[in-house]
């Protein structure tokens, strides 16, 4: 029984008793209300808020290996190891702004490459395998006042590759292949090895 029909009821009873006083007879006297109790509302359990779905992360650029900082021979190879494994990171997720950053100012191929990965990533496409993998680098360095120069030379083996575009009209298709690939590196002063140029020997 809800507040406003006790209200009501207890109303009523008030009104009766005060009508009959002063009344003769031998009626039953009115017994006075009874109290109700207020019936306390049961609140509905609250919905449980759905547990968000997490959102994959997108890994993080590979970071440069000390090795690589170094002005030597030895750094000159890990600095294009490194800056391949970034290649391949840039194609795989459309971020290029590690690739970049290894980039000359001027390096052509450099941003032909970065340009390319951009387009696809932003037609809504992606890049499925195409990573490369180094073997028999080799290098020389020099120093011509305060810019050290160095060239390296490798075997550059690219796995089979796939630009995926939204529907499969445009998607392209590549098999693996093979080349030797020649890269000049350019570092001022102290600062880290750039790619000034790369091209394609055979």
């Amino acid at each position: 029984m809800g507040a406003t029909t006790t209200r009501v009821l207890t109303g009523l009873a008030l009104l009766t008793l005060t009508a009959c006083t002063g009344c003769s007879g031998t009626a039953d006297p009115i017994p006075p209300p009874r109290s109700a109790t207020t019936a306390t509302p049961t609140l509905p359990s609250p919905t449980p808020t759905p547990t968000p779905t997490p959102t994959p992360t997108q890994p993080a650029a590979p970071a440069m290996p000390d090795a690589a900082t170094a002005h030597t021979k030895a750094g000159a190879k890990a600095f294009v190891t490194h800056f391949w494994q970034v290649v391949n990171y840039a194609q795989a997720t459309g971020d290029t702004v590690a690739l970049k950053r290894l980039s000359a100012v001027g390096c052509v191929n450099c941003d032909a490459g970065i340009a390319s990965v951009k387009r696809v990533y932003a037609a809504g496409g992606r890049i499925l395998g195409g990573t490369s993998t180094l073997t028999r680098l080799r290098a020389s360095t020099m120093k011509a006042g305060d810019t050290w120069f160095a060239t390296v030379k490798y075997v550059n083996a690219i796995a089979a590759q796939t630009t995926d575009y939204p529907g499969d009209a445009d998607d392209k298709r590549t098999a693996p292949r093979t080349f030797t690939d020649r890269v000049t590196l350019i570092a001022a002063g102290d600062s880290l090895w750039t790619v000034a140029a790369f091209e394609v020997v055979s």
